[in-house]
């Protein structure tokens, strides 16, 4: 879906692998994160945080099955920019892409 959107997508198989992509050689490259909740190793909050203590400023976009008012205004609070329900339409991730990528 990313693709044919235009994006590149790069996946990471948990949240430690994520965040080890944020902060490797090619991170500052990274236009935007697509971030699911439950992850195995680090979950997505953990992972919101720990790119908060190290000053990442990557808009990050919630995805999570549990879409709950808790989870939604945990994550907000946590430093996401977005938050999509699983499972999300591709035109509803690509316009929130497009209003948060950085450019």
């Amino acid at each position: 879906m990313l693709t044919r959107g235009g994006y590149e997508a790069i996946l990471a198989d948990g949240g430690d692998a994520a965040f080890a992509l944020l902060t490797g050689d090619g991170g500052a490259q990274i236009a935007a994160v697509v971030l699911d909740l439950v992850m195995p190793d680090l979950d997505g909050l953990g992972v919101l945080a720990k790119m908060r203590e190290t000053g990442l400023t990557v808009p990050v976009i919630v995805q999570t099955a549990h879409g709950g008012i808790d989870n939604v205004v945990t994550a907000m609070r946590a430093g996401a920019v977005d938050f999509v329900v699983k499972p999300v339409g591709a035109e509803r991730l690509a316009v929130s892409l497009r209003k948060r990528a950085r450019q």
